[in-house]
């Protein structure tokens, strides 16, 4: 059992039967260090601990890029942390008014220019490096969409909906929708 916790760091991914589980090993292990960061730290400053730790998974992406160790980056714990903690803040920010008004009102413009910077990776790919830039920029990109519009549609459940609808009209696995609909008991 200890093994799929520790799936995601070297030398433990040769088992075949075990081996696709790298991606929730990284899940285990944040979770067992948040709850010691929420405990130890005051509520005011874990929003910035979070904004901190999702800067530093983007620095440390460019760095091992830059040093030769790409490979550590796709399955590393500290490289891929930052979908994690920016879910973390969305929700800190969620029991807080005054932080809620806020990301409410950076949302819209900010998944705006995550969706036209995704865009233009994707458009672009013939004269970059797709998979580089999908691997430094796409992450942390992709990681503050998706904790705004959770955020916006935890706010908004009639948005739910539409995404719903949404998902059914191009025909996506209903699993995205059993969640979806879960998170908000509709």
């Amino acid at each position: 059992m200890v093994r799929c916790h520790i799936q995601n760091w070297k030398g433990t991914a040769q088992d075949p039967l075990v081996s696709h589980l790298w991606s929730l090993s990284i899940e285990e292990q944040f979770y067992l260090a948040w709850p010691f960061i929420v405990f130890v730290l005051p509520r005011r400053y874990l929003s910035i601990v979070c904004f901190c730790l999702a800067g530093a998974a983007f620095v440390l992406r460019v760095v091992l890029l830059q040093s030769g160790y790409g490979g550590a980056i796709y399955q590393g714990t500290f490289t891929r942390m930052d979908g994690l903690v920016l879910g973390s803040a969305a929700a800190i920010a969620f029991r807080d008014r005054a932080a809620l008004g806020t990301w409410l009102r950076i949302s819209k413009p900010v998944i705006l220019l995550c969706c036209c910077a995704l865009a233009a990776i994707v458009i672009h790919q013939r004269s970059f490096d797709f998979l580089l830039d999908m691997t430094i920029w796409g992450e942390s990109l992709l990681a503050i969409l998706f904790s705004l519009v959770i955020l916006r549609t935890a706010v908004n459940p009639p948005m739910l909906s539409v995404a719903n609808r949404w998902l059914v009209s191009r025909n996506a696995p209903m699993g995205c929708m059993c969640f979806m609909s879960s998170q908000t008991g509709l």
